[in-house]
């Protein structure tokens, strides 16, 4: 073989190497594991505020539907737009569903996000749902830096997990507040006994009973977690039994006088 044979061949065996190299690389890149997130992020504008993963009867998105949501809050004095967001509740894939950008959330505001793994129905519509016996949801920037995390447990219908007070309490299970604050109404953490009434069991699956402490006759009013009027007694007798075992699970308001308390309804 010639000496110019033999330089071309070593030519076209070097070319494949480095195009085989090339290939190798560029595969390699493109099923990298995605960023290890950074939970080192100091107080953060935009946090995940409420969940109400299993809504039966509660808010409804554009289309009328009843589907989970999860609430954002703006925590800043200023109009914050969101660039770069992602919300996820995969460890394997940080960058889910990027929240459109351009997308923005005035002070002290909310955003909804409706979880029903359906982005065609629209803008504001997550490809991926949450798991109602417990899970995980996390808000990345582009970075893949975490910017707030929430981890759950089992949910129950109607039933909204929140952080209270809004954008940087503990977080409690209570009656939704959607796009409103999340101070209303107490959580369950709060159910034991009042000045004057107290309530029990809670939760609750067929009979509530409710004990009056004071002499003076009182109004009972009950509410569910939309706020509509479920049962008005105007004369609270001392100790009172009420039979929800007809009513839907979900979460409820008992106002006696100027006080209230919740109560979880589960069968």
């Amino acid at each position: 073989m010639s000496l110019v044979i033999r330089k071309q061949c070593l030519m076209k065996s070097s070319y494949s190497l480095f195009f085989t190299l090339f290939a190798v690389i560029a595969v390699l890149q493109l099923h990298a594991v995605p960023p290890v997130p950074d939970e080192n992020i100091d107080d953060p504008a935009i946090r995940i505020n409420e969940l109400v993963i299993v809504n039966e009867s509660g808010a409804l998105d554009e289309l009328g539907e009843q589907t989970p949501w999860i609430e954002l809050y703006n925590k800043r004095d200023l109009t914050y737009t969101m660039v770069g967001f992602f919300l996820s509740d995969d460890s394997t894939n940080v960058f889910k569903w990027e929240i459109p950008q351009g997308t923005q959330i005035a002070s002290r505001k909310y955003l909804i996000v409706w979880m029903d793994g359906d982005e065609e129905q629209g803008v504001h519509h997550a490809n991926f749902t949450l798991h109602p016996e417990g899970g995980s949801l996390w808000l990345v920037n582009q970075e893949g830096e975490i910017q707030d995390r929430v981890d759950y447990g089992p949910q129950s219908a109607n039933v909204a997990y929140a952080r209270v007070p809004n954008g940087e309490g503990d977080w409690a299970l209570q009656a939704p507040t959607y796009s409103a604050n999340n101070n209303w109404p107490v959580g369950l953490e709060d159910f034991a006994s009042h000045a004057n009434f107290t309530v029990y069991p809670n939760p609750v699956a067929s009979l509530l009973f409710i004990q009056h402490l004071t002499p003076e006759s009182k109004e009972l009013l009950v509410f569910n977690a939309v706020g509509k009027l479920m049962l008005r007694e105007p004369h609270l007798e001392s100790n009172f039994k009420l039979d929800v075992s007809q009513w839907p699970s979900g979460m409820y308001m008992l106002k006696v006088g100027e006080e209230s308390q919740s109560v979880l309804i589960n069968h």
